[in-house]
């Protein structure tokens, strides 16, 4: 299983999804190696979608399993002014939340609860990692 990143995001918000993003995706990953999971996932896709008003009609919230039930999909938004002004830390918090949100929905996708937990127990020890204070 990897965890896969990518964003759909507005010019103003500079590098800072980027940086981020490319903060958690290894870390994550190195907390989802060991794991196996009953469905057989090989993918989780999480893609950020940080857009103004203007543009957000435009890209909807998704949360799938791909035909072949390997892939995970998930597009959320992310509020983006406040994402905008965020400092690294509350940018990098800002993905985990959505993150566990995606979590959140598998259950809505027949995921089964063993899996969520695991999925939630890598995700908080790459939180605790990157921001341990």
């Amino acid at each position: 299983m990897k965890l896969w990143m990518s964003g759909e995001v507005d010019a103003d918000i500079g590098d800072g999804e980027h940086v981020a993003r490319n903060a958690i995706e290894p870390i994550v990953n190195g907390c989802l190696d060991k794991i196996s999971f009953l469905e057989g996932f090989e993918k989780w896709a999480f893609i950020s979608i940080i857009l103004s008003d203007k543009f957000l009609p435009g890209f909807p919230e998704v949360a799938k399993i791909s035909s072949k039930g390997k892939v995970l999909e998930f597009r959320f938004h992310i509020p983006h002014e406040i994402f905008k002004q965020a400092g690294s830390e509350m940018k990098m918090s800002m993905l985990f939340d959505a993150l566990n949100r995606s979590v959140d929905m598998m259950s809505s996708l027949k995921v089964s609860s063993e899996s969520q937990d695991k999925f939630r127990a890598a995700l908080k020890r790459a939180r605790e990692y990157l921001l341990a204070s």
